[in-house]
């Protein structure tokens, strides 16, 4: 929070490359939501598979991962969910990037 000349306040939000920074007018908190959830070692686990993400990739998963219901499922189970979502990703971005190269002798 930032206090300008004329005594009034404005709050800034910071965004990182999880996607926007506070959850502001969204109704969600987006990855801090995620991550709060998790324990530092799966925190961090998911930090180093999401780093080998495009952004556009990247800002997908975080789509797909809001919509994991945590409600209901242990924390391992909510974890190994947002993993297979990081996979599927992954493995959709190496098929689509791949090219068959054909020898002819």
């Amino acid at each position: 929070m930032t206090v300008d000349s004329s005594g009034s306040t404005q709050q800034m939000q910071m965004s990182n490359m999880y996607g926007r920074g506070g959850g502001k007018g969204n109704g969600n908190g987006g990855m801090k939501d995620i991550m709060q959830s998790l324990s530092q070692e799966d925190r961090t686990q998911l930090r180093d598979e999401m780093s080998s993400l495009s952004k556009q990739d990247r800002q997908d998963a975080i789509a797909q991962m809001q919509k994991v219901d945590k409600s209901g499922t242990s924390d391992q189970d909510y974890f190994q969910s947002l993993l297979d979502i990081l996979n599927q990703n992954e493995e959709a971005n190496s098929q689509t990037n791949t090219t068959d190269f054909t020898t002819y002798a």
